[in-house]
């Protein structure tokens, strides 16, 4: 019966890589939209990075939401949206057209980060939790690796519509997927009213040093390829492809925190580990003059780090204790983990701008620094068990 589990788990999986893919897409698909609907260089990067404006505004709200009315409902409506979405972005004639679809879209999105690791934790034995959360740590950077290669490599033989098109259409194949998944007891409506508004001390600790993590990370991968060209002289296409290669190191690392986990009481060293010897190397990244140095060490930077969402997702069932609060936990996360996303490359820009390289380097560290204390303190507030209701489906 567990092993069987395991599909399941897999498909839930693969919604959220066609999640994060959509991203990705409008990654590799800006330089084809550009000409066509006259877009600027600065309305076409908010265009990629507005998919994350749900979850930094309404992450909890989200939560709130799937506690209230089951994971598959929200995980179906997620979809049904981003379906929807995908439509309305191949058929906008206009701007203010496809950025509205893109706000849609984005909201699509939200549902289905919140909506689908709760899911995959509670169809999955206690025995499978932490190595099925660890791998949904990984769902950002498969995702967004595969919607932007797909993307990249179709989009010149047919235009960006059919791309668009097609997504959408994989979308709304997924959504059908969605009823044959399980449906696990006490997911949705099952908490008191009273209790729907309220998250442990320790959830919020963990989802702001997240939320700071996300700021660390994000900001340096961010801003590699303008180092590697700036310091180093890279072109777009050798500073990208190192980059894409940096960012898909943390799947490494993401794979790994489900096996660190069954050393609990290893878990704040193995932390710390990731957390302070990446926050050193930054200065590395940012001051090293050759350009074999500087790649190798953003590769092993990152699958260090690539550790600490591993950890934090296989560690929210544990602080969360019930279906509700875990949902809620999730949209947290999502929340805190979406406002870093969108503050950590303007500032290590805005760093970088008043004191040089180092300055990143510098304010990479001190988010660093925070984010450890932060999830340390969370851990340590932990109360261990098993989800208290629907922990097997």
């Amino acid at each position: 019966m567990a092993t069987a589990r395991w599909p399941a788990i897999l498909v839930i999986y693969a919604i959220g890589l066609l999640a994060s893919a959509q991203l990705g897409k409008f990654a590799a698909l800006v330089p084809v939209i550009q000409p066509d609907l006259g877009i600027g260089l600065t309305a076409a990067a908010a265009l990629v990075s507005l998919i994350e404006s749900g979850g930094a505004a309404i992450g909890l709200v989200a939560g709130t939401l799937v506690g209230r009315h089951g994971t598959r409902a929200v995980l179906a409506a997620g979809l049904a949206l981003v379906a929807i979405a995908g439509i309305g972005e191949a058929l906008a004639g206009t701007v203010i057209a496809l950025f509205a679809w893109r706000l849609v879209e984005s909201l699509g999105y939200l549902a289905i980060v919140v909506a689908a690791p709760t899911l995959m934790a509670l169809t999955a034995t206690p025995a499978q939790r932490p190595m099925a959360m660890a791998l949904w740590s990984t769902f950002f950077a498969v995702g967004f690796a595969l919607g932007s290669i797909l993307a990249g490599l179709v989009a010149p033989a047919v235009s960006w519509r059919p791309v668009l098109f097609a997504s959408a259409a994989l979308a709304a194949a997924a959504l059908a997927a969605v009823w044959f998944l399980p449906q696990p007891a006490g997911d949705g409506g099952q908490e008191s009213v009273g209790s729907r508004g309220t998250l442990p001390l320790r959830v919020w600790l963990l989802s702001l040093g997240f939320g700071c993590y996300t700021v660390f990370a994000v900001g340096q991968i961010a801003l590699l390829p303008s180092y590697l060209a700036d310091r180093l002289g890279l072109g777009p296409g050798p500073a990208g492809l190192a980059t894409g290669l940096a960012s898909f190191a943390t799947v490494a690392g993401g794979l790994a925190a489900g096996r660190l986990m069954r050393h609990r009481a290893a878990l704040p060293a193995i932390l710390g580990s990731c957390m302070i010897l990446p926050a050193a190397m930054l200065f590395g990244v940012f001051g090293y003059d050759r350009t074999t140095g500087v790649i190798g060490l953003a590769v092993a930077l990152n699958m260090l780090t690539g550790i600490v969402p591993g950890i934090a997702f296989a560690k929210l069932p544990e602080l969360a204790t019930t279906p509700g609060a875990m949902a809620r936990g999730n949209g947290l996360l999502a929340q805190c983990g979406a406002a870093g996303s969108l503050l950590g490359p303007p500032s290590y820009a805005a760093a970088a701008g008043l004191a040089g390289w180092p300055g990143a380097a510098v304010t990479g560290a001190a988010m660093s620094a925070i984010s450890l204390v932060l999830l340390l303190a969370g851990f340590r507030q932990a109360q261990p068990g098993r989800i208290t209701a629907g922990s097997s489906p």
